[in-house]
């Protein structure tokens, strides 16, 4: 947020213009509309005139982002316990450095949902006028890239759980018991979203194998396979498809903001897990819990590191109650973060609007993987409820993270406010081959937990049952 205020999009981003609006509030995210339009001024106008520059753009990124990495790597052996607060400090501000020059790109994919994806349909369902084959080519071009952490942890584990469930390996044995801790090793930071969550164990992984060994992990594992062999063919459709260059263009741009955004959230995780001997240090001086710190001000975080001094209960009272739910609002050249009783105003008055929407019957969107099917809804706000979303679901959500993938696994269907045929929900359905509506706008708003619901994900319409 402090990132956008101090204008980090014209100095590291290089457009020419500054953010001026952000809001979080309710698991999802808003951006004012003369900024959406300023955005997609430049995109398209950069774009235009230089085919390519967002596949150049999106590999500037991924250097930032690798930066994470290298971070992180860089202090795997540092006995925090011995640095001195001034030590600590001059961590945390090499953090803050590589965090603020992301920021400058981190929502640009978001952006690209916006402005292309009809831009996109249209011109795909010219060439392609049956839906099915639209979909399939969709699932094709806007595969990632790379094969994600997301992915390759999946495979390791249906790989393990198909040699135990034909008897080859026993969960007790040392083979498995090995393979577990090199899982952990490699993967423990995917069980994070951002400065969130906590990461897998080593009984987490053994649990994780044993429940996937008894649902037929070989076909799951052989349906993985042809998604991956699927991501690779996207440059030899395009070429068959026969699109004008400059639309060609767009979507390998499309197809690296993709794949960059997903190595966002997965470098992030992996940098937090790396540090948490230093986030517990930090926490231990301060006399917080690391739940606490992650809500305190990079100025709170500082002032009192500084002065070596613990926090007082009236601030550890606040961080707690950010920690609960918290809101951050940029608009007019300055920041709000809400919490406690600010908070419960704030959505009261939301609530007001939400009471509009609860007579609705039918709601559209747009359809980016097909399927028909009937189910309950399951709302979430944010990762902490994703828990709440059982087998045959269907899963509504503002928009979806990688931290929501274990419950899309369990949904029959993805519903979401924001997105379109680019966005992480759509990616995801597309490889599950479950039926997803996303940009509905207001779907949390017209559906609650428990609503019987129909989705037809061929024409984007959800109905009440």
């Amino acid at each position: 947020m402090h990132a956008f205020h101090d204008g980090v999009v014209k100095k590291v981003g290089g457009f020419s213009f500054n953010q001026e609006s952000y809001r979080q509030f309710a698991g999802a995210r808003w951006v004012d509309e003369r900024d959406l339009i300023k955005y997609e001024k430049e995109i398209r106008g950069r774009e235009a005139r230089h085919p390519g520059w967002l596949v150049a753009l999106a590999r500037r990124y991924e250097l930032l982002i690798r930066s994470f990495r290298t971070f992180a790597e860089g202090y795997s052996n540092t006995q925090w316990s011995r640095s001195s607060n001034e030590q600590l400090l001059l961590v945390f501000k090499k953090f803050s450095t590589i965090l603020y020059k992301t920021i400058a790109y981190v929502y640009i994919y978001i952006y690209l949902n916006r402005f292309f994806s009809d831009e996109f349909s249209v011109a795909i369902a010219k060439q392609l006028p049956d839906i099915n084959q639209q979909n399939e080519t969709y699932r094709i071009l806007f595969a990632l890239k790379r094969l994600s952490e997301t992915r390759q942890e999946k495979m390791a584990l249906l790989s393990l759980a198909t040699a135990v469930a034909a008897g080859r390996l026993s969960m007790r044995g040392r083979v498995v018991e090995k393979k577990l801790r090199d899982l952990e090793r490699r993967f423990a930071h995917l069980n994070r979203y951002v400065m969130y969550g906590h990461s897998y164990t080593l009984a987490d992984y053994r649990r994780r194998v044993a429940q996937l060994a008894r649902h037929q992990p070989q076909q799951e594992a052989e349906a993985m396979r042809k998604e991956i062999v699927l991501g690779r063919q996207a440059e030899i459709l395009l070429k068959k498809l026969s699109l004008p260059k400059g639309m060609s263009w767009k979507i390998r741009g499309a197809r690296a903001w993709i794949t960059a955004a997903q190595e966002w959230d997965e470098s992030f995780i992996y940098l937090m897990h790396h540090l948490q001997p230093y986030w517990d240090e930090v926490a231990g001086r301060l006399g917080v819990s690391y739940s606490e710190l992650i809500e305190l001000t990079s100025d709170e975080f500082k002032e009192h590191l500084q002065k070596n001094k613990k926090l007082p209960a009236s601030l550890r009272l606040i961080a707690r109650q950010r920690y609960q739910d918290s809101s951050t609002i940029f608009a007019d050249g300055r920041i709000r973060t809400l919490w406690g009783q600010a908070l419960k105003e704030y959505t009261r008055r939301e609530a007001k609007a939400v009471e509009r929407y609860r007579h609705i019957r039918i709601l559209k969107g747009m359809p980016v993987s097909p399927g028909h099917v009937r189910g309950r809804v399951a709302v979430t706000y944010s990762i902490t409820e994703i828990g709440k979303v059982k087998k045959g679901d269907i899963l509504v959500a503002a928009g979806t993270t990688p931290a929501h993938v274990p419950a899309m696994e369990r949904a029959a269907a993805i519903v979401t406010d924001e997105g379109g045929l680019l966005c992480h929900a759509a990616i995801v359905a597309r490889e599950l081959k479950i039926p997803c509506v996303v940009g509905t706008k207001i779907a949390t708003k017209v559906f609650k937990d428990g609503d019987k619901v129909e989705v037809d994900a061929d024409h984007g319409i959800i109905k009440r049952c």
